[in-house]
Parts: C-alpha cells; structure tokens; sequence
C-alpha cells in the first residue's frame, strides 16, 4: 500500500533521491503551498535530514511534490523519470529510462538510459550519454549531450556540442556568437536563423545542399565552407549521411512542401506533448484516488499493488502510443523535405542553358560636315548622280542625302 508523506523543507535548499527502485515522477508545488515535500510512495520510505540537505530512498516508485526553488540531485532512478516545474538546479548520476523535463533550471547528468525529452529549460541542458533519442526544445543555455539515437533541437540560443548515432535536426534561434559542432552517424537538416553570423564548415559521407542565398568558398579536401555576416559564431557538422543546411523561413512565407511538412510536424509535436501531460496528470490523480478509495475501504496490500501497476501499464501504453504517432509525424516531414530537394533539382536539370547574346555591332561614326559638303558639290557638277551620292554618303556612314 502506498502512504503519504509530508515532509517539512526547514533550512534545507537541496532535496537529493538518493534511490528510487521504480519511476519517479516529480513537480513543483503550488504558489502558497505550505514549504514541504510530499512524497506518495510504497512502505520503506528513507527519510534523512543533515545541514541544508533532505535525502530520500524508495524502494519502488514514487509520486513527490516538492517546492520550486529547491535544488535536485537524481542520484539513481532505476525505472522511467519526469520533472515539471522545477526552478532549482538538477544534478545527478543516471535515470535507468525514459527523461521528461519541462519547464526546469539548469541540468547536469551522467546519464540516462532511455529517450530524453526537454523542453524550457532555464540554463544549460548536460548529459554525458543518452541512450535513446534526444529531444531539446527552447534550452536558454548550452547544449552538450551524445545520444545513441536522433537529436532534434530547435531553438538553440547556447553553444552546441553534440554527437548523434543517428540523424541530427537542428535550429536555432540565434547565431552569433558561440561555437558549435555536431556529429552525428546520418543525416544532418540545420535551419539558420536570417540575422546569422557564422563561420560554417560542413564535411559529410554523402551529399552536401545547401538553400538560399548563402555563398559558398570553393570546396577544398571535402569540405564545403561558408561565411555569413561577420562570421562571429564557429559551425561544425560532420556527417555519416547527407547534409542540409539552409535559412529557417519567415512568418507567413511561401515555405513549399518541405516548410509545411516541419510546421505540421511541428504543430503535431507540441500537441501530442500537450496530450501527453494532460494524460499523466490525469492517471496520477486517478492513482491517488484508487489509494484513497483502497485505504478507506480496507483493501489489502496486494490488491493496492496490483491496481498501482495496472495505473502504470495504462500510461507506458499510452506514452508508447504517442512516441509511435510521432516518429511516424517525423518521417512525414522528412519525406516532404526530401520530395522538395528532388523536385528544386529536377527544377534545375530542366532549366534551358541560353547561350549570351552577341554584342551589338558598333555604331558606325556619323559622315563630317566637310565630307557631306563634298559628295554635295560633286553632285552639283554633275561628277555622279544622285544615286550615286546616296551609297557614297551611306559607305560614308550617312543614311541618305536631303534636298
């Protein structure tokens, strides 16, 4: 059965999970709320207090609210892990599964073993080692990860550094100052954002295209060089697959058919994240209220335990279901791209190659007053006629004579 735990903060400003057997599910308390943590957790919950710091162990999984500014160290999460709303800093060791991160400070961790997905982060996004896909959007600091799968990252404002066993999508916000590179096994698509300036070295196994109005050094060694603006910033992506790079395109834009696949998968994102949040908040509370329901009722431990773990199955299902709709949203946007790259180069091939026009002939100088005067007087004494005076006066370079 689990119970619930009401912890006061005191002085404490870190909260530390030193280990979690289970999932972990983590948010920020209301504004108001009385400074405490509340933990909903299964029998065996470790509770340790010394000097500024609160530690707690769970032997399975746990549901806890803590208050926004604390500082949290993940020393170990065995199963899956979400945080909302946490302002403080977020350190620690590994997260056995799946990461979500919304609305956070700053990040720093070793490791996490499944997919990571974080979006509004107030400060720098850190992980030594992803093993699944990474997913950052709108992180206000740096960015420095190595990901086995996919990395897409939009709203880049930090420095990049980063390496992905699989394609690479980014794009950033800004472009001015920091350096970047990325390497990944794939295929790498990067936006540019139209005010860049940016030094860029581009170097792929396969094909390089680059779109818009961006000039382009001679290449040299297998790599394609470019510089935008004052080339301030440092760009360097390196790929198993192709590369494409090109300006993000404006509000209300013709985009094409690649500009609309990424809106619509775009948009599909965002509301398949909403959905996903709405969900999990929804399937916490109905936990909570089976476990009241269970403790007012007398039910037995194993009951409890067996209604907890059908909660879960229910959101892992649905979690799987949403990630499966995505991936497929992602490769329609990747196919709209590649059809629109096919199409500019079938466009190219059938454009007819003109030769340039000749120069125009010279204009031929205009005949002298004195050299008019004289075909004019050989006319009046009848030397030739007036025929003769005209093709004179047009070898001459006149047009004719007037009377």
């Amino acid at each position: 059965m689990n119970n619930e735990e009401r912890i006061p903060v005191g002085e404490a400003t870190v909260l530390i999970l030193q280990h979690v057997a289970g999932h972990a599910d983590i948010r920020a308390g209301e504004d108001g709320e009385e400074r405490e943590i509340r933990v909903v957790a299964g029998d065996g919950l470790q509770i340790d207090a010394s000097g500024n710091e609160l530690s707690l162990s769970c032997p399975g999984a746990c549901t806890l609210t803590m208050p926004a500014d604390l500082d949290l160290r993940c020393v170990a999460i065995q199963g899956h892990a979400q945080i909302h709303g946490i302002a403080g800093a977020i350190t620690g060791d590994t997260v056995d599964g799946r990461l979500l991160l919304r609305h956070t400070g700053p990040v720093k961790l070793r490791a996490v073993g499944g997919d990571l997905d974080a979006e509004s982060v107030a400060g720098d996004l850190i992980v030594d080692k992803v093993g699944g896909d990474l997913r950052a959007v709108d992180v206000s600091g740096a960015i420095a990860a190595s990901a086995g799968g996919d990395i897409t990252a939009s709203g880049i404002e930090g420095a990049l550094r980063a390496s992905a066993g699989g394609d690479a999508r980014l794009t950033f916000a800004s472009l001015t100052r920091a350096e970047h590179s990325v390497r990944a096994g794939g295929d790498i698509v990067c936006r540019l954002p139209a005010d860049a300036d940016v030094a860029a070295r581009l170097r792929c196994g396969g094909r390089v295209r680059v779109h818009g109005q961006i000039p382009l050094e001679p290449e040299a060694g297998g790599e394609i060089r470019f510089v935008l603006g004052d080339g301030a910033a440092a760009l360097d992506l390196k790929a198993g697959g192709d590369i494409r790079a090109g300006f993000q395109y404006a509000p209300g834009e013709e985009i094409g058919d690649a500009g609309i696949g990424q809106e619509f998968a775009r948009q599909m994102e965002q509301a398949a994240q909403q959905i996903t949040g709405q969900l999990e908040g929804q399937l916490v509370a109905l936990a909570r209220q089976l476990e009241a329901k269970l403790t007012e009722s007398g039910a037995g431990d194993e009951i409890a335990a067996r209604v907890q773990e059908k909660v879960q199955a229910a959101m892992r299902r649905a979690e799987n279901n949403i990630a499966n709709a995505l991936r497929h949203v992602e490769k329609q946007a990747q196919r709209a791209e590649e059809r629109a790259a096919r199409m500019e180069a079938r466009q190219m091939r059938g454009r007819p190659s003109w030769p340039e026009p000749p120069p125009p002939p010279p204009r031929p100088e205009p005949v002298s007053p004195e050299q008019r005067m004289k075909v004019l007087h050989m006319l009046n004494q009848g030397k030739i006629t007036v025929e003769q005076a005209e093709q004179l006066l047009a070898a001459l370079g006149g047009k004719g004579t007037s009377t």
